[in-house]
C-alpha cells in the first residue's frame, strides 16, 4: 500500500524526562488509525510532533509526496469562548491567502465547507455562541478548506452527546472516502469508532505498539 506517513526511531524528552522512546509506525492512504493510550503517556505529543508543533532531536517523520497535513485539536485547545471571531473568520485562517476581506471564490470555498459540515447558516454566528458539536465540526470544516491528505483529530469526541458524535464520525468518515484522506485520531471511547478504523496505535510507557 501507499504509504503517506513513515515515522522511524522517534523519541521526545521534556526537560530530560523521556515522554517518547523509539516509536516506528506508518499509516497507508486512506487508513482510518485510531491512537489510545492512557492520560499522559504522550499521545498529543505524539501528533504535535507529526504536525511539526514540537521538534525532536532523534529519529524521523517522513510524508510522501505532495501530502498536505489538516489538524483538529482538543475544543479546550482550539479557540477561547472570549475571543469574538465569527465562524467565517475562523475558515478564512486556513485559505492560502489568509485575507481577512476572503475574494468571491474564496467566499464559495467558505460556504462549500461549512455547507459540508451543516453550517452554513452559521457563517456569521460567533464561535463562542455555538454547541460543542458544531464547534467540532466549524474546526472539521477548517481543516478540511486546505484539502489535506492526513487529517489528524485530538479527542474530537469529549464533551459531545450521542447524537452529536454519530453525526460528526459519519461526516468523517464520508469525507475521508471521498477524498481518500488518511485519518489518525486520538480517542478513549473506541466503542464510538470501532466499526469505523483499520489499525490502532497505543501509545504505553513511551512505546508504540499495534493492537
Amino acid at each position: 500500500m501507499n504509504k503517506v506517513l513513515e515515522v522511524k526511531d522517534l523519541s521526545f524528552a521534556y526537560n530530560k524526562n523521556l515522554i517518547l522512546e523509539n516509536i516506528s509506525c506508518s499509516v497507508n492512504k486512506g487508513e482510518f488509525v485510531a491512537l489510545v493510550g492512557e492520560n499522559g503517556q504522550g499521545k498529543t505529543t505524539f501528533m504535535r510532533l507529526i504536525i511539526g508543533q514540537l521538534k525532536s532531536k532523534t529519529g524521523s517523520i517522513c510524508y510522501g509526496p505532495n501530502e498536505k497535513v489538516g489538524y483538529v485539536p482538543q475544543l479546550s485547545a482550539a479557540i477561547s469562548n472570549n475571543f469574538p471571531i465569527t465562524v467565517k473568520e475562523i475558515l478564512a485562517l486556513n485559505l492560502p491567502s489568509r485575507k481577512i476581506f476572503p475574494s468571491k471564490e474564496e467566499e464559495d470555498l467558505i460556504d462549500a465547507n461549512l455547507d459540508l459540515v451543516g453550517l452554513k447558516d452559521k457563517k456569521h454566528s460567533l464561535y463562542s455562541d455555538l454547541s460543542g458539536g458544531q464547534k467540532q465540526k466549524v474546526m472539521l470544516a477548517k481543516a478540511l478548506i486546505a484539502e489535506p491528505s492526513i487529517l489528524l483529530l485530538d479527542e474530537p469526541l469529549i464533551g459531545l452527546d450521542d447524537s452529536s458524535k454519530k453525526s460528526f464520525i459519519d461526516l468523517l468518515v464520508h469525507q475521508s472516502q471521498i477524498h481518500n484522506i488518511s485519518i489518525i485520531m486520538i480517542s478513549h471511547e473506541l466503542e464510538d469508532i470501532e466499526d469505523k478504523i483499520d489499525r490502532t496505535f497505543k501509545i504505553q510507557g513511551g512505546r508504540l505498539e499495534e493492537c
